[in-house]
């Protein structure tokens, strides 16, 4: 893919299109995230400021936590994980 350079490892809005394109609508996540983005559960030190290890261990118990909730991170727990969510 070839798109132009943006500020230090920016990750391309263009790549997180192109999955939202190929993929659909299904739960999607970036790891090492500089800033939350509609539809994604986005964890990195930029985000959150945990480790990725820690914040990884924390998704895993808000994943954990959903089918005990109505599906928002909120409901499960989840402390410094962001997850923005479309405006319904």
């Amino acid at each position: 893919m070839d798109t132009p350079v943006e500020r230090h490892s920016k990750k391309p809005d263009e790549v997180r299109r192109r999955i939202e394109l190929l993929m659909g609508d299904v739960p999607r996540a970036e790891l090492f995230a500089r800033e939350a983005h509609p539809g994604w559960v986005c964890v990195g030190n930029e985000i959150d400021g945990m480790d990725i290890r820690d914040a990884i261990e924390q998704l895993k118990e808000v994943q954990d936590g959903f089918s005990k909730t109505d599906g928002s991170a909120d409901g499960a727990g989840g402390g410094g994980i962001r997850r923005a969510v479309k405006e319904r």
